[in-house]
């Protein structure tokens, strides 16, 4: 499992997540896919996509045994709230990093 990095505010409201996040070409083509075949990654990509076109009203989540579920969600919200990578790099990097993370996600955008 990859690890849950520590950041300050500034990281977060800045999105200076370069140095820690997933570089591309590592994350499995899953997640970059439109039509995940895991039922698991399909959730969290939508998540992703309803987090960055529409917004949250209600998010939920269970984290996995020895995270953080707070630090964890600052790390997401530093990679959505970041101007540097592509899109493409953001959408997967988190769906990654949500399956990384957490069991189980419900929400309402």
């Amino acid at each position: 499992m990859i690890n849950v990095p520590e950041l300050s505010n500034a990281q977060v409201a800045f999105g200076e997540c370069l140095e820690w996040m997933p570089k591309y070409d590592d994350i499995s083509e899953d997640y970059k896919s439109y039509h995940p075949k895991d039922e698991k990654i399909k959730k969290m990509k939508d998540l992703t996509s309803a987090w960055f076109f529409r917004g949250l009203k209600k998010l939920e989540l269970t984290p996995n045994a020895g995270v953080d579920k707070d630090k964890a969600l600052r790390a997401i919200k530093c990679i959505i709230g970041s101007f540097a990578p592509k899109h493409e790099h953001k959408e997967a990097a988190v769906a990654y990093l949500l399956c990384e993370w957490f069991k189980d996600v419900t929400w309402e955008s």
